[in-house]
């Protein structure tokens, strides 16, 4: 008969029922966790969707049903084993014999195992898909510039880019020198000139790659290269590439959020597991150490180690 173990404390019927509280409260805030993360999943949906246009064969349900199902599943079950545990902490609502309690512990090993499980493909998808996103942005950007002169929705699109993230081009501003993205009736005779063979060799970039916060007015966004004429021209445009400036934004909104709830829940989910694990081996060791005496002391641990 396991009698002994480690850690170890010895629980009397108040002991026992304060656990009950504590493991209320820490299953209270896991199931928090999980409608955090249900409504995390919902809110990606929102936060790509402005951009889908340029996310090439890119798709973010993965991200959403992942979080919505870890959400849902760490909500219900911590909801419902901690009501039981709390049940069983009290001797006047207790289980006949200490079979309740057991076998509830042992369900609640399989939930949490399955329970960490999710939270690992989540943290799984969110790597997997961040690289995918690196691929959809590089195809996706480029789409978008390339059709800039014709398509009046791409031209809006690129420039609310370039405006929002502060950036300019895909990979930077020289991204624009060999995209015919001006009409050639726009096209002043000096960058006409430079066109050969229908190839583009105009040194312009789009208005909308201009930094609000250059100390240089006016902006100088034409003829870029020409450093005689415009010595400080890069003064006034946003050097960073549209794809790290997007990159680095997912990874404050999505990589970030989601470290944090991972981390939580698994910090979590292990104090909520050691608290039940304490109640569970004290209700349990009530048949040898108190065998009349439902209120009684008995010893309680984590690890059992044979008598």
């Amino acid at each position: 008969m396991v009698r002994y173990g480690f850690p170890q404390c010895f629980l009397g019927e108040r002991g026992r029922a304060f656990l009950g509280y504590i493991a209320l409260f820490t299953g209270g805030l896991c199931s928090l966790m999980g409608v955090l993360m249900v409504v995390f999943g919902i809110s990606l949906l929102s936060l790509l969707g402005p951009y889908t246009s340029i996310l090439e064969g890119y798709k973010n349900e993965p991200f959403m049903i992942v979080y919505v199902t870890c959400g849902l599943g760490q909500m219900i079950a911590n909801l419902v084993a901690t009501q039981q545990f709390k049940k069983e902490s009290r001797s006047r609502t207790r289980s006949e014999g200490s079979q309740g309690a057991q076998r509830l512990f042992q369900i609640w090993i399989c939930v949490t195992v399955v329970s960490v499980v999710l939270v690992v493909v989540s943290g799984v998808t969110v790597g997997v898909q961040l690289n995918k996103l690196d691929d959809a942005l590089e195809e996706g950007l480029g789409g978008v510039m390339s059709m800039y002169a014709d398509g009046a929705m791409s031209k809006q699109t690129m420039d609310n880019i370039q405006i929002d993230f502060q950036c300019c081009g895909s990979t930077g501003p020289e991204d624009w020198f060999t995209i015919m993205w001006k009409k050639q009736e726009y096209l002043r005779e000096e960058s006409l000139a430079r066109m050969k063979t229908s190839v583009y060799h105009v040194t312009d970039v789009p208005f909308s790659c201009c930094d609000p916060e250059s100390p240089v007015t006016p902006c100088q966004h034409e003829d870029i290269n020409n450093i005689a004429t415009h010595s400080a021209v890069f003064d006034t445009l946003n050097e960073d590439g549209c794809k790290v400036a997007m990159l680095d934004y997912f990874k404050q909104a999505i990589l970030l959020p989601a470290a944090v709830f991972l981390t939580c829940i698994i910090v979590l989910q292990l104090i909520h597991l050691t608290v039940m694990r304490f109640l569970e081996t004290s209700i349990d060791n009530l048949e040898w150490a108190s065998p009349d005496d439902e209120d009684g002391i008995a010893p309680s641990y984590l690890i059992s180690v044979a008598d």
